[in-house]
C-alpha cells in the first residue's frame, strides 16, 4: 500500500463517471491504488439517493468556497472533515436525552475494517477505498460492521438475566455521555489539530515502590478535564506503551495501597468481614481530608475510563456516594447483630423492658466515648412512642459517626471527574459493580468468550490450559486474570464485555508453534492476550503458570534456585 500511495495521478479531465465495481483511479490530488487504475471514483449523483445528493451538493458548495480562497485540495478535504464532525457533535445533545434502554452497542461507527481507507474527492465528497479487493464505494463499511455488532450484542444479552441486560445498556449510555463530555473538554481546553480539537493525554508517571505517594502528587495537580483525557500510565524504569494494560495494572496496585487499613483511612466493617468502610479515627492524620479527595478522584477515574478498583466497600458507602437516603436495612449490611437489636426494638413493645436513652457509646483509641443523638439526649428515655426516632438517629449516627467530613471530601473528588447527573440512572448495587466489577470468575463464561490465534479451541495445549484453570480456586483464577488483563475483576456482564485498548476486546489465546517449551507463558495486557508455547503435557502447563506466580509475588532473588529446580523437575 505504501508503494501504491507514492504514485500520484493528475485530476481527471472530465466529470466523475457512474459507479464502477473496480476503482481505477483516485480523485484529484489523491494517491492512486495502482498504476493500472485510470478512472475516477464512483459518481455521487449516480450512487446516492436524492437526499444524499443534496447533502453532497452542500458539501461541494462549501468546499468550492474554500477553494476560492486557497487552491489547496488538502484544505478542501479538511473542510469536508470539519463539516462532518460538527454535524456529529450537534446531534449529541439529542442523544443525551435518549433513554438508556435504547443503547444496544457503543455509539459511533468505530474503526475501519482491515484494508479500508477513507478519502475525499476534489470537491470534498467522502468515499471509501477497499485496498484488498481494489474497489471504491460511497457506502461506509463501518455501517455493516456496526449492524453485525448489534446482532451479536442482542444475542449476548439474550443469555443474561434482566438486571445485567439493564446494567449493560446503562453502561453504554454512560460511555456515550463521557465521550460527549470529553469532546466538550477538548473544544474548551484543547488545541486544534487538522480541524479537530484535542486534549493532551493525562500523563501519570509513578514508581512501583511509592505508587501511593507518586499518584497522589500527580492526580491532585491535574484539572477535571485533564483527568478525563486519555490515560497514559508509566512506571519509572519500565519502557512500555499504555494501550490499557498498564492503566489496569496501575489501578490494581494503587487500590491495594490506598485501601489498605494499615494507613488508617479505611477499616473493615466488622471482624469477620472483608468489606471496607471509612475509618472514623482517620482524623489522626492531619492530611486525611486531602487523601480522601484523592481517593474520590481515583474512583472517578475508574468510572470514567472503564477500569476497576480492587476492593469492596460496604453497600451504604455506595448509597451515600449517590446521595441516597440510608435506613435501618443498610445497617444489616454493616453490623448484623446491631441491626437485629434495633429491629427487635421496632417489632416489640418495649414498655418497662429497656431503659435506653438517646445516647450512643463507642470506643476510640481505647477510650469509651459518649455522644448525644439529640439535644439533652442523655435525659430523654426511649419509649414506645419515640422508638422510631431513636432507631433512625442511631442508624445515621452509626453509619456517619466521625466520617461526615471524610465522605464529603471523597464525594468532592469523585464528582470532579464524574458529573453527578451521569449516575442518576444507577442504584447503589449497580454503582458497586461499575466501580469494583465482579469478584467471582466463571471459567465456562471465560472460555465461551475467548478468541484463538494460530490455534483452535480443540487443540491439546488449549484444552490443558482450561483444565488447569478449572482446577484452580478463585484466588488463583484472579491472579491469572490479572496476569493477562492487568486486573483481577470481571465486567458485570461477563467476559463478553471485556475491554482492551480500543474498546471491547475478548480474552485471546495464541499458541506459538516455534517457541521453546521451556519458556513461561507471555501476557499482552493491553490486548488481553496470553501466548502459550506448545507444552507437551498438562502438568507442564500447570507448572509453568505456578512458576510465573512465584516469580511475580515473591522475592525472585531468593527463590530463583528453587524455581529453576522445580521447573527442571
Amino acid at each position: 500500500q505504501q508503494q501504491q500511495q507514492q504514485q500520484t495521478v493528475q485530476p481527471p479531465s472530465r466529470a466523475p463517471q457512474a459507479p464502477v465495481q473496480r476503482a481505477q483511479t483516485a480523485p484529484s490530488q489523491a494517491h492512486s491504488l495502482s498504476s493500472s487504475m485510470s478512472q475516477a471514483p464512483p459518481s455521487p449523483q449516480a450512487a446516492r439517493p436524492a437526499s444524499a445528493q443534496s447533502a453532497s451538493q452542500q458539501m461541494s458548495q462549501a468546499s468550492s468556497q474554500t477553494q476560492s480562497q486557497s487552491q489547496s485540495p488538502t484544505r478542501a478535504s479538511s473542510v469536508g472533515r470539519g463539516q462532518r464532525r460538527r454535524s456529529r457533535t450537534d446531534s449529541d445533545s439529542d442523544l443525551m436525552d435518549r433513554h438508556w434502554s435504547e443503547f444496544v452497542v457503543e455509539e459511533g461507527l468505530g474503526e475501519f475494517p482491515i484494508g479500508w481507507e477513507q478519502r475525499f474527492t476534489a470537491t470534498g465528497v467522502v468515499y471509501f477505498v477497499d485496498h484488498i479487493n481494489r474497489t471504491t464505494t460511497f457506502e461506509d463499511p463501518r455501517v455493516a460492521a456496526r449492524e453485525q455488532r448489534r446482532k451479536e450484542a442482542l444475542s449476548h444479552e439474550s443469555q443474561l438475566p434482566q438486571y445485567k441486560r439493564d446494567l449493560r445498556r446503562k453502561l453504554l449510555k454512560l460511555r456515550h455521555l463521557f465521550k460527549h463530555l470529553k469532546r466538550a473538554d477538548a473544544k474548551r481546553f484543547g488545541t486544534a489539530v487538522d480541524g479537530e480539537h484535542r486534549l493532551a493525554p493525562c500523563e501519570v508517571a509513578v514508581s512501583r515502590d511509592s505508587i501511593f505517594e507518586d499518584s497522589y502528587r500527580v492526580i491532585m495537580g491535574l484539572s477535571s478535564a485533564q483527568l478525563r483525557a486519555t490515560l497514559n500510565i508509566s512506571f519509572y524504569g519500565e519502557a512500555a506503551l499504555d494501550y490499557g494494560g498498564v492503566a489496569r495494572e496501575w489501578f490494581f496496585l494503587l487500590s491495594k495501597e490506598m485501601l489498605n487499613p494499615y494507613y488508617g483511612l479505611f477499616q473493615f466493617s466488622s471482624s469477620d468481614s472483608q468489606f471496607l468502610e471509612i475509618n472514623p479515627n482517620s482524623h489522626i492524620n492531619p492530611d486525611h481530608l486531602s487523601y480522601f479527595r484523592f481517593i474520590g478522584r481515583v474512583l472517578g477515574l475508574a468510572v470514567c475510563h472503564a477500569h476497576y478498583i480492587d476492593g469492596a466497600f460496604v453497600m451504604p458507602f455506595y448509597k451515600m456516594l449517590l446521595d441516597r437516603e440510608i435506613g435501618l436495612d443498610d445497617m444489616a449490611l454493616v453490623d448484623e447483630m446491631f441491626f437485629n437489636s434495633l429491629r427487635w426494638i421496632l417489632d416489640n413493645d418495649i414498655t418497662d423492658i429497656i431503659d435506653n436513652v438517646f445516647v450512643d457509646e463507642y470506643e476510640a483509641f481505647g477510650v469509651l466515648e459518649t455522644v448525644e443523638l439529640k439535644p439533652n439526649g442523655s435525659q430523654i428515655g426511649v419509649t414506645e412512642e419515640n422508638k422510631h426516632e431513636y432507631v433512625s438517629l442511631m442508624v445515621h449516627h452509626r453509619l456517619l459517626r466521625g466520617v461526615r467530613d471524610q465522605l464529603e471530601y471523597l464525594k468532592k473528588g469523585f464528582y470532579e471527574v464524574v458529573p453527578h447527573k451521569f449516575l442518576e440512572m444507577f442504584d447503589e448495587r449497580e454503582l458497586e459493580l461499575i466501580i469494583c466489577g465482579l469478584g467471582h470468575i466463571d471459567v465456562d463464561n471465560w472460555a465461551e468468550h475467548t478468541e484463538y490465534r494460530h490455534c483452535e479451541s480443540t487443540d491439546q495445549v488449549v484444552q490443558w490450559f482450561w483444565e488447569v484453570l478449572r482446577s484452580y480456586n478463585m484466588e488463583m483464577r484472579a491472579r491469572l486474570l490479572q496476569f493477562v488483563t492487568g486486573t483481577s475483576r470481571v465486567p458485570v456482564t461477563g467476559f463478553g464485555d471485556l475491554r482492551g485498548s480500543q474498546g471491547l476486546k475478548k480474552f485471546t489465546i495464541e499458541v506459538l508453534d516455534d517457541a521453546n517449551p521451556s519458556m513461561l507463558p507471555k501476557a499482552h495486557t493491553c490486548f488481553n492476550r496470553i501466548d502459550l508455547p506448545q507444552y507437551p503435557s498438562r502438568e507442564i502447563v500447570s507448572s509453568k503458570i505456578v512458576c510465573y506466580f512465584l516469580l511475580l509475588y515473591f522475592n525472585a532473588v531468593l527463590i530463583v534456585p528453587l524455581i529453576i529446580g522445580f521447573c527442571f523437575l
